[in-house]
C-alpha cells in the first residue's frame, strides 16, 4: 500500500510524532517531526506570499530532496510491522478534511447531526486484518461480518448484460447487505461469481462504512411524518434499486405508499396550450402540476414536483432538512412562473437558484433562478455586449441575482436618505468605506439540479437516488473531505456551445481564449465548477459591483442528482488552499459552504431538453421570465419580456448590467466611477477585486490546474456613457 501513495491524500492533520504539515489539493506542505521525515518535494512557481512544493514523481530523492529531508517512502519503511502499517495510512487517508465548516461564518446555524438513530458499525480489526493479508476468503468474510454484527447478507444468483460479449457463458451473483444492493459479481462457474459478489461488497464496506437504524425506531419510522428524518427515509423507506430504474412517477408512488399519503393524479385527455397537463392532489391541496408533449411525461413532471412539495413538508423542520428545503422552494417558484407563461419553460436540462434567508427561523426565498445547458456558438455579435456568451443555468442565475442586489442597493440607499426602516438586505458597512455590507444573519443559498459541469461531474460514479446514511453524516459533519486520487482530479475545464461535455484548458489552443481570438472561431468558456469555485474565492457580487458592496458569499449549495462527496467538495472549494487568505485584500477569504444533496435524486432530463437551445432567467424584481436561446445569446420572440431599447438584448447582458450600475453610482453619488470610457477600464478599475482575482489564477497556474480562459478584452472594449 506504501508504495502507491498519492501525495494529494496525505493529512493536514498528521499522527503523533509525525512533524506538523498540511495538504490541499496537489499542494503539500510539511515539517519533519521525531521518528519521520518528509516527502520528496520540488518548487514550482507560486503566488507572491508563499512557497509552493510539488511531490516528485519519477525523481530521486537525492536529486530532488530539500535540505533536511528523505523520501515519505523510506519514512515509512521504519514502521516495523506490515499490518500497523496499512493501518496508520488508512488513518491518515481519513484525517485529511481540509475544507471545515465554520458555524456562525459560513452559514447561521451548523445543521444538527443525523438522528441517533443512525448507528455506524464497527468492523472488527482482527477481520479486516485477515481479509487484507488474504487469509480470510471472502464469503467466509461477509459470513463472519454478518454473524458477529447481526446483519443480514443474502447472496443471490443474478443475470448478467447479455449484450457484451464478454459475459457470454459466464454466472453473475449480487450481495445484498440488508437489502442495501452491492455491485454484481461475475464469473465463470457459480461459485466464482459469489466470491467476486462478496468482495465487491466487502471492499465496499471496508471503504465506505456501514450503518443501521436502531430497533427502537423501525416501527414508527415510516407512519408518523414528524418523526421521519432522511437517513431513516433512506434506509428503511428507499426501495432498493439503481438510479437508472427509477422515474419520477415511481418514487412518488413509492414516497406516498411509506407516508400513508393517497394523493389524486388527474391527466388531461386532450393536450391544452402547453400540451397534456397532469394536475396532483392530496386533501384539496395543489402538490405539483406540469404540462408535457405526452401523458407520461407530464406525470413524470407533475410528481417531481410534488415529490418536492411534500418533502419540504413532510420532512423534519430543523436544518436537517435544509436541502429538500431549499430545492422544494426554486421547484415550487418554477411551477409558479410556468402557470403565469403563456410558453411552455418546464423542459429543462439544468435549473439553478438562489434562496436568501434574512433570520435565524425564516423558511427562506427564492430571489433568482434561471434553466439552461448551452453557450454562445460564436462572438461575431459579442463586442456590443448585447448577448449572453454563457446561457448555463448557474451563470444565469448569479446574473439574475447581480440584478436584485442591484435593486436592494437601490433600497437601501433610499432607506437611509429617507430615515426610515431598512427592510433590504443591506447596510452601510462598518469597515468605513462607501460601501454596503450584507445585514447580520442574512444567508445565501445556491440550489443546482445537477452537478456542475466541469471537475464536479466530470468524474462519473455510482450513486444512490436516495440519500445513505454515510452521505448525511459526512455532509453534516461540517467537514469537507474532497477526494484527489486522479492527476486530472480538481483541474480547470472548459465549455463550449454543449456545455455538458468539458475538457482541460490544457487541451484548448490559445487563439480561442485571448485577446487573438478570431470572431469565427467557437469559443470556450470555464466550466461552471471553476465559476462556482471563483465564486467561493471573490464572491457573488462581481467586480462591477464589489466598487459598492463588500464581498457576498455563498452559505449553502444543494445538488439535486449526480452527487458525490469526495468530488464536489473539490471542485467547489477544496483545491485551494485555506493559507492563501493571508495574500488576499481585506473582506476577501476562501468560503467553505455547506455542501450538500437532496434525499432523493430529481429524474434526469429528457434527450430533448438537454439537446433544446431554450433557457429562462428570472429574479425578484422582474414581474416576468426571460427566454433566450442560447445558441446566439438573445431574447426570444416568445418571451414574455423585451428590453425597450433593444427588444433582442437580454436584461442581463453586460450593456444591461452597465446602464443599472451607472444608475446605481449616480444615486449613490458615486461620481469617481464615471472616469472611465469603457465598460472594460470600469471592471479593471475595481482594485481590490481585481488583485483577488489575480492572486486566485495565479494559486491555479502554480498549482498545476490549469491557466484561467480570459475573455477577448474586446467583448467588454464598448462605452459606459
Amino acid at each position: 500500500m506504501a508504495d502507491n501513495i498519492n501525495p494529494r491524500e496525505l493529512p493536514t492533520k498528521p499522527l503523533p510524532g509525525t512533524g506538523r504539515g498540511f495538504g490541499r489539493g496537489n499542494l503539500l506542505f510539511q515539517e519533519p517531526g521525531p521518528g519521520i521525515s518528509a516527502p520528496v518535494m520540488k518548487a514550482t512557481s507560486a503566488p507572491p506570499g508563499f512557497t509552493v512544493f510539488r511531490a516528485a514523481t519519477g525523481e530521486t530523492a537525492k536529486q530532488q530532496q530539500p535540505p533536511g529531508r528523505v523520501p515519505f517512502k523510506q519514512a515509512l519503511a521504519n514502521v516495523n510491522q506490515p499490518l500497523r502499517e496499512i493501518e496508520e495510512m488508512e488513518k491518515l487517508r481519513k484525517s485529511y478534511i481540509p475544507g471545515h465548516h465554520v458555524e456562525g461564518q459560513n452559514f447561521p446555524l451548523l445543521p444538527e447531526p443525523p438522528s441517533k438513530a443512525v448507528k455506524r458499525l464497527e468492523i472488527p480489526p482482527d477481520l479486516v486484518r485477515e481479509y487484507r493479508l488474504g487469509s480470510k476468503h471472502p464469503v467466509s468474510a461477509m459470513e463472519e461480518f454478518s454473524k458477529k454484527l447481526k446483519i443480514e447478507v443474502v447472496f443471490k444468483e443474478t443475470a448478467l448484460d447479455i449484450t457484451s460479449i464478454s459475459n457470454y457463458g459466464m454466472f453473475g451473483n449480487t450481495c445484498f447487505v440488508n437489502g442495501l444492493q452491492y455491485p454484481q459479481g461475475s464469473g465463470r462457474t457459480k461459485k466464482e461469481a459469489k466470491t467476486a459478489a462478496a468482495r465487491n461488497a466487502f471492499d465496499a464496506i471496508l471503504r465506505d462504512g456501514f450503518s443501521i437504524i436502531k430497533e427502537s425506531e423501525k416501527d414508527n419510522s415510516c407512519s408518523d411524518d414528524s418523526s421521519v428524518t432522511s437517513a431513516q427515509t433512506s434506509e428503511l423507506c428507499a426501495p432498493q434499486l439503481n438510479a437508472a430504474q427509477r422515474n419520477a412517477a415511481a418514487i412518488f408512488n413509492e414516497f406516498c405508499q411509506k407516508r400513508n399519503i393517497e394523493p389524486k393524479i388527474a391527466v388531461s385527455d386532450q393536450p391544452l396550450q402547453h400540451g397534456f397537463e397532469c394536475v396532483i392532489t392530496s386533501q384539496g391541496q395543489l402538490l405539483g402540476k406540469a404540462y408535457a408533449n405526452n401523458k407520461k411525461e407530464a406525470k413524470n413532471k407533475a410528481c417531481d414536483e410534488a415529490l418536492r412539495t411534500l418533502m419540504g413538508k413532510t420532512s423534519d423542520a430543523s436544518t436537517a432538512s435544509h436541502f429538500d428545503q431549499v430545492a422544494s422552494l426554486v421547484k415550487q417558484k418554477l411551477g409558479q412562473l410556468q402557470r403565469q407563461c403563456p410558453v411552455d419553460i418546464s423542459n429543462y436540462g439544468v435549473l439553478a437558484g438562489f434562496v436568501i434567508k434574512q433570520f435565524k427561523n425564516d423558511e427562506g426565498r427564492v430571489v433568482a433562478l434561471a434553466t439552461g445547458n448551452g453557450c454562445l456558438r460564436n462572438l461575431s455579435s459579442a463586442v456590443l455586449g448585447k448577448v449572453i456568451v454563457d446561457c448555463h443555468a448557474e451563470v444565469l442565475a448569479k446574473r439574475a441575482l447581480q440584478k436584485w442586489f442591484t435593486r436592494q442597493l437601490f433600497d437601501a440607499n433610499d432607506c437611509i436618505q429617507r430615515k426610515v426602516p431598512n427592510d433590504s438586505i443591506f447596510e452601510s458597512s462598518i469597515t468605513g468605506v462607501k460601501k454596503f455590507q450584507l445585514k447580520e444573519n442574512v444567508s445565501v443559498h445556491f440550489y443546482v439540479s445537477a452537478a456542475p459541469c466541469g471537475d464536479a461531474s466530470a468524474f462519473p460514479v455510482d450513486t444512490f437516488p436516495f440519500i445513505t446514511p454515510e452521505e448525511q453524516a459526512a455532509i453534516f459533519s461540517g467537514a469537507h473531505n474532497p477526494k484527489f486520487e486522479r492527476e486530472d482530479h480538481g483541474c480547470l475545464r472548459a465549455k463550449g456551445e454543449r456545455g455538458a461535455i468539458t475538457v482541460k484548458v490544457s487541451q484548448i489552443p490559445a487563439k480561442a481564449s485571448l485577446e487573438e481570438t478570431e470572431y469565427e472561431v467557437k469559443f470556450q468558456t470555464m466550466s461552471c465548477s471553476d465559476k462556482i469555485l471563483k465564486w467561493n474565492v471573490l464572491g457573488l457580487q462581481g467586480s462591477m459591483l464589489s466598487h459598492l458592496v463588500e464581498p457576498i458569499y455563498i452559505n449553502s449549495i444543494t445538488i439535486g442528482r449526480n452527487f458525490e462527496f469526495g468530488n464536489m467538495t473539490r471542485a467547489m472549494c477544496c483545491r485551494m488552499a485555506d493559507e492563501i487568505d493571508s495574500d488576499f485584500p481585506p473582506c476577501y477569504h476562501l468560503c467553505h459552504p455547506l455542501i450538500g444533496r437532496v434525499s432523493v435524486y430529481e429524474p434526469s432530463p429528457s434527450v430533448t431538453a438537454l439537446a433544446g437551445n431554450q433557457c429562462i432567467n428570472w429574479s425578484a424584481s422582474d414581474q416576468d421570465v426571460e427566454i433566450l436561446d442560447s445558441v446566439n445569446g438573445r431574447s426570444l420572440p416568445e418571451s414574455p419580456f423585451h428590453t425597450a431599447a433593444d427588444p433582442t438584448a437580454s436584461r442581463l447582458c453586460k450593456f444591461g448590467f452597465n446602464v443599472r450600475f451607472c444608475n446605481l453610482a449616480k444615486a449613490l453619488g458615486r461620481l469617481d466611477l464615471f472616469n472611465h470610457a469603457t465598460y472594460g477600464q470600469l471592471k479593471t478599475s475595481a482594485s481590490e477585486y481585481n488583485s483577488a482575482k489575480e492572486i486566485f489564477y495565479s494559486f491555479m497556474e502554480a498549482s498545476a490546474y490549469g491557466s484561467w480562459l480570459k475573455e477577448p478584452y474586446n467583448l467588454d472594449n464598448f462605452s459606459v456613457k
